[in-house]
């Protein structure tokens, strides 16, 4: 397991240092390699923020709390990271693939809205992981965005999977 620890507005003591390994090391208990643990502590007025990222063989596991004391912050947060694996685990133990849901889903498109008042305030960049359709539903599932983007290895180009209002999801890939 790799772990980087960062702070902002703060210094990051040995005890908190040496805290923050012991709670995390727990992340281990799911998987074995491949393991890194970003966290970023932060200060602002009386708040203690934690920003956690898990990143296992491209899967992305994410937590964040806030709360007037740091060691309680650090274990609420730890407690939703180590949920998350649980979860991501228990999905995929035994997951056997049977007929695909995929085959029914249609894509439906939308004309551009034209509305040039809307500005782009934030932006993210992440490399995409090849993965099955299935696997990045369960992707989508431990997430808390409403869409996701990957790689299909089948078709090795970029799809959208995302939340449909009726709770099933949509595929949105590239015609042939």
């Amino acid at each position: 397991m790799q772990l980087t620890i960062t702070g902002r507005h703060m210094e990051i003591t040995s005890p908190l240092h040496e805290y923050i390994e012991k709670k995390f090391s727990r992340v281990e208990k799911y998987f074995k390699k491949g393991v890194d643990v970003h966290v970023s502590l932060s200060v602002e007025k009386m708040s203690h923020k934690i920003e956690v990222t898990v990143t296992v063989n491209g899967l992305l596991f994410r937590g964040e709390e806030a709360t007037p004391d740091m060691y309680a912050s650090i274990d609420q947060v730890a407690d939703k990271i180590e949920n998350q694996l649980k979860k991501y685990k228990e999905k995929t133990k035994g997951h056997k693939v049977k007929s695909s849901p995929w085959e029914e889903i249609k894509v439906v498109s939308e004309g551009e809205k034209g509305e040039e008042d809307r500005v782009l305030i934030k932006t993210q960049r992440y490399t995409f992981k090849p993965m099955s359709p299935e696997e990045a539903a369960l992707q989508l599932n431990l997430s808390k965005n409403d869409f996701l983007v990957f790689t299909n290895a089948e078709s090795d180009q970029i799809n959208v999977i995302y939340h449909r209002r009726d709770g099933n999801y949509g595929l949105i890939a590239p015609s042939a």
